[in-house]
Parts: C-alpha cells; structure tokens; sequence
C-alpha cells in the first residue's frame, strides 16, 4: 500500500521450488537471496481478518513435511507506517486447493480437510528502515509460525494456507480499527506479471499525520498488472488503484491517474504537499467519499491489455481536506510501471475478508500486494 518497486522480469522454465538447505524451500527460485521487487501490502493489515494465500509452485514437486512457515519484512530503505502490533489470537490451517477453482467463498477453496497448524497470540516488531536497502532481510526475523504438528503435504494440488487474525492492536496507533488498513510490508514478487512500484515525496511539516506523527499524512501508490493467470478471470488484464488516502470520516477524496510528472514537484499556494502531476497532459481523476474511519481506495480498470501499454509509466497524488485544519492538502504521489507482455504463469492467488470468521473474501489476485514470499521449513 505504502510502497513497491519496479516490475520483476518473468523467470521462464524456472522451477518455483529452491532448497535453501535440507531443511527449507522458498517460493520462487530467484529472490532465493536477493530482494524481490515488490512488497505486499494487506497480510496483517488489520486488527481482525481472514487470509488465504494459495501457493502452486510446489504442485508436482513430491511429498513433504511441512514444520513452519516464514515471511521476511521488505528490505527497502525506508518502510513507513510498518507499526509494531499484536493479535491475542492467530490461527493457521493448512489444506490443498485447486488453483483453477480459487473464489471469493472462503469456506470452499480447500479440496482436502484443514489440518490446524498454529494458534497462538503473536507479536510482530516495527520493521525499522533498512541499514542496508535493498539487502534481504532474515527469513523469520519479523513473522514466523512454527506448526504444532507437521503437515503431510502430497504435492499432487496446491497448496492452501488460512489465517485468521483477532484480537488486534497497536501500540503507536491506538485507533486502529476494523476498517483501518495499516501495512506491514512483506517481500513480494510482482507475480504473474504484476508490476508495482513507487517513489516516495517528502512533505513538509503541515502534512505530517496528526495521529502518528508519520510524514506525510497520506499516499498513494499506482499498482498495475497483467495478470497471466488463464483460466481466471484477470488474464490479460489491467488495473490501477490507489490505497492509503486517509482524512476525516466521509469527506471527499480525489485521485488522479497522470502518464506525465514533474519530478520535482510544482508548488501549490496554501497547500502543504507540492503537486508532481503535470495536468496540462492528459490525466483521468477518480473522486468518491472516505468511509466511515476517513479512509479511501481508487480503481480504476478492469481494461483489456494492449500492447502499446507495455512498459508505459503511470503516475497518481491524491487530494483530500485535512482532517485537522479542513483545508485541502495532497498526498505523495506514486509511480507504477505497466509491465511486458506475460510470459509465464506463477500458480499464485490470494483473498481476504474483514474478520477471522469472514466467509466471503474480496475478488481474488495474484498481485504481490496480497502475496507475499515465503519460506517453508521441511523435514
């Protein structure tokens, strides 16, 4: 949500299966020991919800014991927002799953029975800056769950994990809520030809956010793909959203779409943030109300791929009144590259629903924002 990088090149003929040793394996060979160019945005987001992350690049790889799962926190320079927080209670169940028959209906993505695997209160530190950007961080270092038993994994499907998370908080941000998205970012691949990536603008002191004391108040970032997933629904297809626009409850937001910027940032009278849209070219603005907590999302897409899109750099800011002084500020602006043409297909899909006993998740995606790496410990 805060941050992604530049479009990860498809890997073809690759295996999605690495031993790191006779004891781990890691989806997807080539961020073995180097840093994926993306993180994901929504896994932990939220005081109370229900994962699912459906991993396929194990299918057909043969039978394994499954003793724990780990996730490794984005090793970019500089993370904002990433919140020390809790849950009192996280529950993870493993099952196999069909990729092709992958849907919003929680309660009927697993074609084998869930074995319960973790349940446990769970802590995960503020992820700090990174010392050493774009350095991998430790696999386990910020998220691990250490399976009570170990799971007998055929390999014949894919595999299936689901989370659920409650109990929630945060210690620098008390008023996290259920409808409040906070990112813990987690490597990510931009899988099956997504494409996220982002720069980030200093703002000045009027934007900082009045509840965090974070800079600036808002963001947005652009998230773009083509998603090579056929049979689903999403193949060769494009989409753009802004997450993160935060302001007063039910207050209006804007967020503009731009293929032209001005990378130093023009400045606009009265208004803290500089603007780094150029809107004499052509930009599309996409408008709507912060719900109830003054939170915001844009998208805008679902379109049909065209070719001429490969590569072509895409730019969003979005404006909102500030929550304190009423008056009209902007965000950070984003930046997303739309990808080439899919070359390969990552077996890579997840959802997600407000609250651990959700039963319908939003529309399934295999973008890196719902996908993060991980790291599986064999026996």
């Amino acid at each position: 949500m805060l941050h992604s990088k530049t479009l990860c090149r498809a890997f073809v003929g690759l295996s999605f299966l690495t031993a790191l040793s006779a004891q781990q394996a890691v989806t997807i060979p080539a961020f073995q020991s180097v840093e994926a160019p993306a993180w994901s945005t929504l896994f932990g987001a939220l005081p109370g919800m229900r994962y699912q992350l459906l991993e396929g690049g194990f299918r057909g790889a043969g039978a394994k014991l499954v003793t724990e799962l780990a996730f490794r926190g984005d090793g970019a320079a500089v993370v904002p927002f990433a919140f020390e927080r809790t849950w009192t209670s996280v529950q993870l169940g493993a099952a196999e799953a069909e990729f092709d028959g992958f849907t919003r209906d929680m309660d009927r993505n697993h074609a084998t029975p869930y074995v319960a695997l973790f349940n446990a209160a769970v802590r995960w530190p503020r992820l700090g800056n990174n010392p050493n950007p774009g350095t991998p961080r430790p696999w386990g270092a910020h998220a691990t769950f250490p399976f009570q038993q170990p799971y007998a994994y055929t390999g014949q499907r894919d595999l299936l994990f689901d989370f659920r998370f409650s109990g929630g908080a945060m210690p620098q941000y008390p008023a996290w809520s259920h409808n409040d998205v906070v990112p813990y970012p987690f490597d990510a691949d931009g899988v099956g030809g997504t494409a996220e990536s982002s720069f980030q603008v200093v703002g000045r002191q009027e934007c900082r956010d009045p509840y965090t004391n974070e800079l600036p108040m808002m963001w947005a970032i652009g998230s773009v793909f083509a998603a090579g997933v056929t049979p689903k629904p999403l193949s060769n297809t494009l989409s753009l959203s802004a997450f993160g626009i935060r302001t007063a409850p039910l207050q209006p937001v804007v967020s503009v779409v731009s293929l032209s910027p001005v990378l130093q940032g023009s400045v606009v009278p009265g208004v803290c943030q500089r603007l780094y849209l150029d809107l004499a070219q052509p930009f599309v603005a996409l408008g709507g109300l912060a719900d109830s907590v003054g939170s915001a999302e844009f998208r805008f897409g679902l379109v049909a791929w065209q070719d001429a899109y490969a590569g072509q750099d895409v730019w969003t800011q979005g404006a909102y009144p500030h929550p304190i002084t009423g008056t009209l500020a902007l965000t950070m602006s984003g930046h997303a590259q739309l990808p080439t043409r899919q070359t390969n297909v990552y077996r890579r899909v997840a959802t997600w629903g407000l609250g651990a006993t959700a039963r319908t998740g939003v529309e399934p995606s295999p973008g890196a924002n719902l996908c993060p790496l991980m790291a599986l410990k064999l026996r």
